[in-house]
């Protein structure tokens, strides 16, 4: 939120802090070895989804091509949701239940950022799609063992 206050667009800040934190507390994913690490990790992708996000909002050549993107980023989450590591295993019960809350989260994020993009062009949209490409890298990531 700090971030947002100071590139002076929060509510760019706040989309990406729903769409980023909520589906990655079911969806797993890269996981930073400290949490200083941690910190600045979370906020470079909060800035660079936020900047990406602004830059097509901008452009907005390839809208189409845009929402292809965040249909695959969607199914790489929905078919590897939630990641395990081994610094974070979960139990059998634990992965089924966050598994169907993540792939709850991808359905009502995909109508969310729809019903925004029907209602306004805005760069806040952007910012949920850019962001939900984050997650599904964080979570290739964390599966090759980065």
């Amino acid at each position: 939120l700090c971030c947002g206050i100071l590139i002076e667009n929060i509510y760019a800040a706040i989309a990406y802090l729903v769409s980023f934190w909520l589906l990655r507390i079911y969806a797993g994913g890269y996981h930073a070895k400290s949490y200083g690490r941690c910190f600045i990790l979370t906020n470079s992708v909060a800035i660079v989804c936020v900047i990406i996000s602004q830059v097509l909002w901008y452009v907005n050549d390839y809208e189409w091509l845009i929402w292809i993107f965040l249909l695959g980023s969607f199914v790489y989450i929905w078919m590897n949701a939630p990641v395990q590591t081994k610094e974070h295993p979960l139990k059998p019960e634990r992965i089924m239940k966050n598994r169907r809350y993540a792939h709850y989260l991808l359905v009502i994020e995909l109508i969310i950022l729809l019903l925004l993009r029907i209602v306004s062009d805005s760069c806040i949209v952007y910012t949920g799609i850019v962001t939900s490409y984050a997650v599904a890298i964080m979570i290739a990531l964390a599966k090759k063992g980065g």
